[in-house]
């Protein structure tokens, strides 16, 4: 008997809208985005950009969990897949390129109890958040957090389904057994004419699970 996990992205899938925007353009009057061109460009990677572009806030940790707690807008179905996944002994990861305050403000709001994530780590300095990625050894990385995670979990013998949303989801994904893509991970797959299953929502996913366990 395979084991069998979710390796899901967070901001876009999970919730409605991208929480690391919404704390962003909020916590540093839109500063960050001086820095997007250089991202676009290929001059920064994204796990690099974002550690960057979150150095620009100087709230307290409470100021910035609050703030992400009252803003976030869970995606509808996401309980009822966890809980699914719970039942049927599915392993459900977060592996997400946000940071780890809003994330737990996330598990807070759905009020499931524990569930397991990897994001970047934060310390709050009225100078400037200080965050960074760690790869599953926990040396810090600038680039292939979500690969080094997905690599991890193939080597304990994990089939993987992936959930995502966004570009930066792509290599991950290409690992794993099975697909949901939507918004601009789905284009990419489109583009590249690669086999994905169309994420229309969360319960499309919760369908998949029952259908096979």
């Amino acid at each position: 008997m395979c084991k069998l996990m979710i390796q899901s992205d967070f901001d876009g899938t999970l919730t409605e809208g991208d929480m690391a925007l919404i704390t962003l353009d909020y916590f540093t009057d839109k500063k960050w985005r001086y820095l997007y061109d250089d991202y676009c460009n290929g001059k920064l990677g994204l796990d690099e950009f974002n550690s960057k572009a979150f150095g620009y806030v100087t709230a307290s940790e409470q100021e910035f969990r609050n703030y992400s707690y009252e803003q976030m807008v869970i995606k509808p179905g996401c309980k009822e897949l966890i809980e699914t996944c719970r039942r049927k002994g599915i392993r459900f990861h977060i592996v997400s390129n946000g940071i780890v305050t809003y994330i737990d403000a996330f598990i807070e709001k759905l009020g499931i109890g524990e569930i397991e994530y990897a994001a970047a780590k934060a310390l709050y300095d009225p100078s400037g958040m200080k965050s960074w990625y760690e790869n599953p050894d926990g040396e810090r990385v600038l680039n292939g957090f979500k690969d080094s995670y997905t690599q991890r979990f193939k080597e304990q013998g994990y089939k993987i389904i992936y959930l995502g949303d966004g570009t930066s989801d792509f290599n991950a994904s290409r690992m794993c057994d099975k697909v949901f893509a939507c918004d601009d991970l789905e284009q990419v797959y489109i583009k590249n004419n690669l086999p994905y299953t169309k994420m229309a929502g969360l319960e499309t996913v919760t369908e998949y699970i029952n259908s096979i366990c």
